[in-house]
This record gives structure tokens, sequence and C-alpha cells, in this order.
């Protein structure tokens, strides 16, 4: 049985749809062939005449198409008998029945020419150099300055048991500076003219063994900002006054400051132009954990790990502090102000108001750091937690807890609070991929004909015009990963 037969010389992968130009393979030597008895389909072996030409030289070629078979072969070897060539090749499944194939809807696993990038791709593991990303600092605006937790200032809210129309249930709240706290103190500690007026009937010494001059002080919370400019009608919340209602007494000629309808102290910041995993090129999973990493340092919650997997595409991070001034208690979130949602980040709690015990203060010691110096000593009594065993747990380290009112805080965490808070960013290196061989992570059903180049198919179902033979080849290419091209 005598065919027509193409003969050239083809490079291409085996696991590749890639067929040759009709231009090329009839640009090659057409050659009468012959069948060796009982040979396959699969796998021929053709009889070629010496005499046909291009007779020595059909040795260069490694590819050949038969039309009537509508298969591409690769040659495999060339040999003689007699005056016979004899030519064994096996079948181009991938390049015979490239068609049907790419027409075919497949789940595909990995693929060159699409992925999504927020699959992480396990095939290339990270190494154990580390890249040490930029830390930054938040800004008041984009392009402004940076900003510190809180301004290099104190001020005190003190809670006076009295009655007037400022009254949150018995207690009124007054805002005061140092200088008016000191007045204060040096009134109520001096003497007390201001209760016994001209009542002579008790000595001085009576008068003070009698009576507690600070009875009607509930808290003194010291609070590392500075308090806003009193306004005559309060309207910023804090309204100016000329006295103080104390107890069932009035201290006449004293300026200060009285809390109205706003408890709470917030400030915002803003970071800008969030780093990102600089290999994040091959997908948006370089920057999620284990690849990368961000750390929020803000005094006085600490350290604060933040979960990359929540910023993958994040260029904007908005801090929201809170203080509730009566009880100096404070809130931190964290979030994205581009999200309508307003999914939080991260949410923590902390201490940032000291409380101060006025009973252990007098007026010649009273200072920024005065009143609980006595304190001091709790640093060797582990009160201060994460001071001795590290940043297990930095936020206790640095975060003074208030356990009854009045007691006595810490004021040597002060001075962190007049840090700028600052993101840390680190980034584990990932070895180089190979996207053309080894293609990137798509997990989806597509149509073949969509891709190119190299592809990896989960489970292929085929229907195919060929053998049970060559659909089982097709499938193994398909599961072990081929090339469409």
């Amino acid at each position: 049985m005598a065919f027509d037969a193409y003969f050239f010389n083809f490079q291409k992968k085996e696991n590749s749809t890639l067929t040759p130009t009709q231009a090329q393979w009839e640009a090659g030597a057409d050659l009468m062939i012959n069948l060796l008895d009982e040979t396959s389909i699969l796998n021929p072996t053709f009889r070629l005449e010496l005499s046909t030409p291009p007779m020595a030289s059909a040795t260069k070629y490694n590819y050949c198409y038969v039309p009537d078979f509508h298969r591409f072969y690769f040659i495999d070897d060339w040999s003689t008998y007699r005056n016979l060539w004899i030519c064994k090749c096996h079948c181009d499944v991938l390049a015979s029945f490239k068609s049907e194939i790419i027409a075919s809807r497949q789940y595909v696993i990995r693929s060159a020419s699409a992925f999504d990038t927020y699959i992480s791709d396990a095939l290339y593991p990270a190494t154990t150099h580390e890249i040490q990303g930029l830390d930054i600092k938040p800004l008041l605006s984009q392009g402004g300055s940076t900003d510190f937790v809180f301004a290099d200032h104190m001020s005190y809210l003190v809670g006076v048991v009295s009655y007037t129309v400022y009254n949150v249930g018995s207690n009124v709240y007054y805002w005061m500076t140092e200088s008016e706290l000191q007045f204060l103190m040096s009134l109520l500690m001096s003497d007390n003219n201001w209760m016994f007026g001209s009542d002579t009937s008790l000595t001085g010494p009576m008068q003070k063994a009698l009576t507690n001059p600070i009875q009607y002080i509930v808290s003194c919370i010291a609070l590392p900002f500075e308090r806003p400019t009193p306004t005559q009608d309060g309207s910023n919340g804090v309204q100016a006054v000329t006295s103080i209602a104390y107890g069932w007494y009035t201290l006449t000629n004293f300026n200060t400051a009285v809390l109205r309808d706003n408890f709470t102290y917030t400030k915002l910041f803003n970071f800008y132009d969030i780093p990102k995993h600089p290999q994040n090129s091959r997908g948006l999973y370089m920057n999620a954990e284990p690849f990368t990493h961000y750390d929020l340092e803000f005094e006085p919650f600490g350290i604060i790990s933040l979960p990359a997997i929540t910023m993958l595409e994040l260029s904007r991070l908005r801090c929201l502090l809170t203080v509730d001034l009566v009880t100096g208690a404070a809130i931190l979130k964290v979030d994205n102000p581009l999200d309508v949602n307003h999914n939080i980040l991260c949410y923590r709690t902390g201490q940032v108001g000291i409380p101060i015990q006025l009973s252990q203060m007098s007026v010649s010691n009273f200072g920024k750091f005065s009143s609980a110096w006595s304190a001091a000593a709790s640093l060797f009594r582990g009160d201060l937690g994460g001071a001795v065993s590290g940043i297990a747990d930095v936020a206790k380290g640095y975060t003074p807890s208030l356990e009854t009112t009045g007691s006595n805080g810490s004021l040597m965490s002060i001075s962190t609070y007049y840090r700028t808070p600052i993101l840390h960013s680190r980034f584990l290196e990932v070895v180089d991929d190979d996207n053309a061989d080894n293609g990137r992570p798509l997990m989806a059903d597509r149509l073949l004909s969509s891709l190119s180049g190299y592809t990896l198919i989960d489970n292929p179902h085929l229907a195919l015009s060929c053998t049970a033979g060559e659909t089982e080849q097709i499938v193994t290419f398909m599961k072990s990963g081929f090339f469409i091209e």
C-alpha cells in the first residue's frame, strides 16, 4: 500500500500542540511510502526505495506528515535494508488533534497566559533572606509633614463632687493646665480659709485635723496632650469658668475650664503609599503572609502586627485614636479610609491617661513627671508587665492599667507618647519563577483556545476522533503539563 508523505525538519517540544504550516511541510520532500507489514498507525514503520529522492539526504528529516492518515509523526530512527530506507515513527498526538483539543473546555490549574493573582503559588519556596521594607510615618495630608501621637504637653482632668449646670451625675469635670492644678492644690493644702471663712472658733491646726481638703476630688487623670483653648460659650466642648463648684463650697477667682458635652479626644493619622512586596509582579498573593509582614509601632499600644492579607491592594491606612477623658482609656482603630464598608483591620484598647493620686502630691515637686514618681519603684516590682519580659506583650509593657480610681499609674511611659507612629514592612524573598515553562495558578474553567503557552489541566475530559490509545496519550500530556502553541 503506497502513500504520499511529506518529510521535513521541524523543531518542537513533544508536549506541544505546535504544528508546521502548510508551506513548511509542502516545502519538504514529497515521498512515496509503503507500510511495513503489520505496522501500527500510532507507531508506524515506513519503507522508502533507495531510488526515491533525495536518497541519502533523507536521514536529515525528523518529522513527517501523512495526509491520508491526517496525522503528524515524529521520526524516531532511520535504517536501511537492502534497497530500502526504513523510517520508524510515532504519532504526534497533540499536533494531529490540536483543533479538537483547544476547542474543549477544561479546568486549568496553571497557565502561562492567564492566572489569578490572588492565588498563592506554592511551587516556588521562600528563602531565608528577608528584605527590609520602607518604614513610613503618617502625614497630616498627602505631601505634608509627620505628626506625633501626642504633643509635648500635659493637661489634667479633675473630677469634683458638686452641683452646677455642668454636672455629669454628681461630678463636674474640670480640664486644667499644669499651673491651674498647682494653684488648686496650693489653695486646698495651704489653709482652710476657703472652707471656714471668717469663723475663728477653730485654730488652723484644728481645722486641718478635722477636715480633708481634697475629699470632694474623686479623680484626677494626667493626659499627655494640651487642653483646647476654652471658649466662653463652650462651643468646642470646653467652657471657660472663673470659679470651681467644690462640694458645698465655691472657689472663686479661679480661671480654668469645665468639660461640657464632649468627653472624648480624637486624633487621626494617615499613612500613604503602603510598601508592597518587590516581587508582587508575579501575583498579589506576594503582598500577604508569609511573604509580607507589617508592624505598626504606635504608642502606648506598643507594636501591633497588622494582617497583611487584608492589605493586599491597600494604598492608604488610617488610624483613629479616641481617648476617654474621664478615665484615660483609649481605643485605636485601624482601617482603610477608601473602604466604604469601613472594615476594621485592627482594634486595640489601652490606657493613655495616667490616674494621679492627689493625696501624695506636694506643691513643691509637682511637675510634668511629679505625683507618681513613687511609682518608679513599680518597675522593680513588675508592675510594668512587659518591661522585663521584652516584647512578648509590648502593649502591656507600655500601657499603665487603671485598677482603682485615684490610684497611681506610671508617668514613666509618658515619654513614649511623644513619638511619631511608624509602619514597618518586611518581605521574604522568593526564588525566581519560570512562567514560560511552569505557568502560574489559574484554577478556573476555561476554553483552551483562549490560552497559550504552558497549561496544566486537572482531570481532562475529552471526546476526540482518535483511537483510545491516542486519547490516553493526550490526557497524560494534559495532566502533566503541555504547551498550547
